[in-house]
């Protein structure tokens, strides 16, 4: 293999064709190699240059013949001959394709990984839907709450089964709806002779009660006791996230001393969204009341100012 991707064979048949014209143009041998065979190995812009040295620059017309050495117009560097005699043959057409095949590979752009190529088009944007999460609640809740299981009805639990619910096939995510609706079960179930309103609310204090003997509510309540209620409830959007993934909250001061507004409403995401379902009001203020009194608050007030179910929206004012 020559220089520039020639193959011996190529170069003989250049020779022989150089060896044709050698006797009328009176040159060296090894001159019209270099002549022919360079032409085909240097870049373009080389060969440019030596055809405007073959040509001849017109700022050194007349200046005298190239000289044999290093300079500029030797032999060695680019081989001029005044004339029609200057013109060097076309390249063989083996050369040609081997050439041109290899500027097409060096022009190919590079993948750093096959099937991981970019989109050509700049303004290419995923489907909204595609992005778009499900309201969940996660599986250690839910188990929390299904813990009574096999105290209720077989009525109930066959309701709960219907939902997809059940002690024994435990999931790692539940849809809101399944919380929601297991929620409203049991609730009638464990306290048929309560009100709706007060069933919700003990089926709270007690669905907390065991998540603060969790490790999770025992982290939960160490850091209740630690940072106090006002910190605690500023807190609470931060706590939601441990338990479902649509839930957010927001906490305003009100006029006078250890009031706020507490706000419960789905994330941006889900706030129009219609498979959200929002827990009852009064089975949240049962939790959250279980879980200050036992970081140590006992004289807290928690009342329901308003509430709306399309929304999924719940105000709260808590007084310490």
């Amino acid at each position: 293999m020559l220089r520039g991707g020639i193959t011996r064979g190529d170069a003989v048949q250049v020779k022989g064709r150089v060896g044709e014209r050698r006797r009328r143009r009176h040159l060296p041998e090894d001159a019209q190699v270099d002549e022919v065979v360079g032409h085909e190995a240097r870049p373009q812009h080389q060969q440019a240059e030596r055809q405007r040295g073959a040509q001849g620059d017109p700022e050194d017309a007349g200046k005298g013949q190239p000289t044999v050495g290093g300079g500029r117009g030797s032999v060695h560097n680019r081989t001029t001959i005044p004339g029609p005699q200057s013109q060097v043959p076309p390249p063989p057409p083996v050369l040609s394709t081997i050439l041109n095949v290899g500027a097409k590979q060096r022009k190919r752009p590079r993948c750093v990984m096959r099937g991981m190529e970019q989109p050509r088009s700049s303004t290419w944007t995923p489907h909204p839907h595609s992005l778009r999460r499900e309201p969940v609640v996660f599986g250690h809740v839910m188990e929390l709450l299904l813990t009574d299981l096999e105290l209720i009805h077989p009525r109930a639990r066959e309701a709960l089964a219907g939902m997809g619910l059940s002690s024994g096939e435990p999931h790692a995510v539940y849809s809101s709806a399944a919380w929601v609706g297991a929620i409203h079960v049991l609730s009638g179930a464990l306290y048929s002779h309560l009100s709706s309103p007060s069933a919700e609310f003990a089926l709270g204090r007690r669905f907390m009660a065991r998540l603060l003997r969790s490790r999770l509510g025992e982290v939960m309540n160490t850091r209740a006791r630690a940072t106090g209620p006002e910190r605690t409830l500023h807190r609470l959007p931060n706590q939601l996230r441990m338990l479902n993934n649509y839930l957010g909250a927001s906490v305003h001061a009100l006029p006078g001393a250890g009031r706020w507004e507490l706000s419960l409403r789905p994330l941006p995401e889900f706030f129009l969204s219609a498979g959200v379902h929002v827990e009852p009001p009064h089975f949240t203020r049962g939790a959250i009341i279980t879980s200050f009194q036992a970081a140590g608050v006992f004289d807290l007030q928690m009342d329901l100012m308003r509430h709306d179910v399309s929304l999924g929206t719940s105000t709260f004012h808590l007084t310490f």
